[in-house]
């Protein structure tokens, strides 16, 4: 009995550290994975007007190319960070932050050149040509 007992406990002691979850290959560096999600999230909000000759998708994969990750490596990335989404919730306030941080630069870079445009009382009667 003695020696299936110890049996037992040596399988177990074994055995248990083969079942620690890993990263799968394909997982992206999670700071990766946050930039990306915060990066398509613009896109997908851009006007298409402002895109010219280039589709949402053209812009999207200037993204997987500059981060060196393919469409389904994010794709697939994506749906395992979303398997825990206690974590998930964590890194989707970390990209709410750096969309703020955008739209806060945006805002400032747009208040900058309504400052710079805007026309004092002289300089508008001089181009008027009033005195």
């Amino acid at each position: 009995m003695r020696i299936l007992t110890l049996f037992i406990a040596l399988f177990l002691l074994l055995a248990l550290p083969g079942c620690e979850e890993t990263e799968p290959d394909f997982l992206i560096e999670e700071d990766t994975y946050i930039l990306m999600f915060a990066e398509l999230a613009i896109i997908d909000q851009y006007d298409p007007n402002l895109l010219k000759n280039r589709t949402k998708e053209d812009v999207r994969q200037l993204v997987y190319q500059k981060y060196n990750v393919t469409k389904e490596d994010f794709r697939r990335s994506h749906e395992y960070y979303e398997e825990n989404i206690e974590v998930q919730f964590d890194r989707l306030e970390k990209v709410n932050l750096i969309l703020r941080e955008e739209r806060d630069a945006v805002d400032d870079l747009e208040r900058e050149l309504k400052e710079k445009n805007r026309l004092s009382a002289d300089s508008l009667r001089q181009r008027l040509n009033i005195e």
